[in-house]
C-alpha cells in the first residue's frame, strides 16, 4: 500500500517518473500543481554527446479540474545543451503530459474533453468553464484528437438501415442566407453517422459517393421525412 503523500498525487494524476514539488491555492479560483520530471540524463541526437542542463523554463497547461476548480499543471522542463562541439541544444518532451502540436491542455484533458463532447454532447462552452480555459481552446483541442478518430474509414462499421434528415444550423441574417446542415444516422444502433452541409438531393448524393461501395451496397432501408430532395 502507497502511504507517500506525494506518490499518491501522482498516482491519482497518472504522471509517471514526474515529482510534485508544490501545490498553490493563493488564488481561490484555481488550483496550481508544481511538477518536474525526475533528473536523467540525457544525451544530443546529433553527435551522441552528454548534455548539460542549460536552464529549466516553466510551461503551464491546464489540466482535468480538481475539487470542482480548474487546475493548472505548472511544469518546471529541462533545456539541455551539447557538451560537444556541435552546441545544440534541446528540451524536455513528454508526450504522455502534452501533445506537441496541442499544448493548451494536458493529453488527458483533451482526451476528456473530446469524450465529453463526442459522447456525451456536452456544450463546449461548459467544458471551457471547468477547465478554466477559453471556448477556443476546447474547441481546438477537440479538433485536434476528434478530426483523426472522424477520418478514420473503420469508425463506421456496416449498417443496414440509414437515416436521412435536415436542420437548420443558422438562421438567415442580413449577411448570409440559411445555413442548412443534413445528418444521416444508423437507425439500429441509434448513433449519428455523419454530418454534412445542405438539404439538396446533390448534397446527399456528393456526400453518398464519399462512401465505400460496399457499405452502400450493404444498406437495404432508408428513412427520412416528407423531404422531397431527400426522399
Amino acid at each position: 500500500m502507497e502511504t507517500d503523500a506525494t506518490r499518491i498525487c501522482e498516482l491519482m494524476l497518472n504522471l509517471p517518473d514526474m515529482t510534485i514539488t508544490a501545490f498553490d491555492e493563493s488564488d481561490p479560483g484555481v488550483v496550481r500543481l508544481h511538477v518536474q520530471s525526475n533528473p536523467k540524463r540525457s544525451f544530443c541526437r546529433r553527435c551522441g554527446m552528454q548534455g548539460t542542463v542549460k536552464d529549466r523554463p516553466v510551461l503551464e497547461i491546464n489540466d482535468l479540474p480538481i475539487c470542482g476548480r480548474p487546475l493548472t499543471l505548472v511544469w518546471r522542463k529541462y533545456r539541455w545543451t551539447c557538451a560537444g562541439v556541435c552546441g545544440g541544444s534541446w528540451t524536455e518532451r513528454r508526450d504522455d503530459i502534452v501533445a506537441t502540436n496541442c499544448s493548451a491542455l494536458t493529453v488527458r484533458a483533451g482526451h476528456w474533453a473530446t469524450r465529453q463532447v463526442g459522447a456525451s454532447i456536452r456544450p463546449v462552452s461548459h467544458l471551457a468553464e471547468e477547465l478554466g480555459v477559453s471556448w477556443h481552446t476546447v474547441m481546438d483541442t477537440v479538433s485536434y484528437w476528434a478530426n483523426p478518430l472522424i477520418d478514420d474509414p473503420m469508425r463506421v462499421g456496416k449498417t443496414a438501415s440509414v437515416g436521412v434528415d435536415e436542420t437548420c444550423f443558422q438562421s438567415a441574417t442580413a449577411a448570409h442566407a440559411t445555413t442548412w446542415l443534413g445528418s444521416v444516422v444508423d437507425v439500429e444502433n441509434r448513433f449519428v453517422i455523419d454530418v454534412f452541409e445542405g438539404r439538396h438531393s446533390a448534397d446527399l448524393t456528393a456526400w453518398l459517393i464519399t462512401r465505400d461501395r460496399a457499405w452502400r451496397d450493404h444498406v437495404t432501408t432508408a428513412v427520412t421525412d416528407l423531404h422531397e430532395p431527400f426522399r
